[in-house]
């Protein structure tokens, strides 16, 4: 009765959205794996908006020798900052204003990097600092090393910012990149 195998990448999943939601990557990893076996395609594209995801997918791939060239695409924004998403259709006007803080925060923390600040914590905090006000809850905002996804070291040259918030009744994640030079 129904099936009983799945996909599990282990480390990669175990914070962060997979903390937040639990079983949520497992059914992400089965279901891709399904499509990909599927279609066996040559070249297989997906969003950097749910980096931890992409992340997963990549190390997947790879653990299970699949013979798929994979890429990544930058995350699509509207023109006020905010990941295009298809909760964005669910925040209430004023609410949709209020999440414009999202990527306001993100780029203080890049300014700050910019400038040489290589503390996670205090990268951590400009965020948190910067959505104040903003958003109704703050789920996660970390640091990150851009492949393990464990929390970046304090002197990284490049660490991946991720951010989960409630606004309004809608959850909304995104991330940045955080290099020297923007």
């Amino acid at each position: 009765p129904g099936h009983q195998t799945s996909v599990d990448v282990h480390d990669l999943t175990r914070r962060w959205e997979g903390e937040h939601r639990p079983g949520h990557f497992r059914g992400v990893t089965t279901v891709v794996t399904k499509l990909l076996a599927l279609t066996a395609p040559a070249v297989a594209i997906f969003g950097r908006k749910d980096y931890q995801q992409w992340v997963v997918l990549r190390r997947m791939v790879e653990d299970l020798n699949l013979r798929i060239e994979m890429r990544a695409m930058d995350t699509v924004r509207e023109s006020d900052g905010l990941a295009l998403s298809s909760r964005n259709g669910r925040l209430a006007p004023t609410d949709r204003v209020r999440a414009t803080a999202i990527a306001r925060a993100m780029r203080a923390a890049q300014r700050r990097f910019a400038d040489g600040e290589r503390r996670r914590v205090v990268l951590e905090g400009v965020v948190r600092d910067s959505l104040n006000g903003d958003v109704d809850a703050i789920d996660y905002v970390a640091c990150v090393d851009p492949e393990t996804l464990e929390p970046a070291s304090d002197g990284s040259v490049t660490m991946q910012l991720l951010v989960a918030v409630h606004v309004g009744g809608v959850r909304l994640i995104d991330n940045m990149r955080l290099v020297s030079t923007p």
